[in-house]
């Protein structure tokens, strides 16, 4: 029984904040592979939005120019060039 009255079973937290486990202890270098860990996925975030915004304005591009018309001389120069070309 602990002060309290009540029983005081094995591994359940107790009064001091420990909860009866042992702690893992830090290595050298854990901290050092932690903050690359980090790093790298940080470059891989950044390469993944760099290729997503890539492709936002590629087919931001791509619908502009569906819309854009020719101008009507233009489009009669090419049919011309088209009709009298040799192929």
């Amino acid at each position: 029984m602990d002060r309290s009255g009540g029983i005081q079973k094995k591994g359940v937290e107790r009064g001091d904040g420990s909860d009866g486990k042992e702690k893992k202890r830090a290595h050298a270098g854990d901290f050092e592979r932690q903050v690359e860990q980090i790093r790298k996925e940080a470059e891989l975030v950044r390469a993944n939005l760099d290729a997503a915004e890539t492709a936002l304005e590629e087919a931001s591009q791509q619908r502009s120019n569906r819309h854009v018309q020719e101008p009507h001389a233009l489009r009669v120069g090419k049919a011309a060039e088209e009709a009298y070309m040799p192929k």
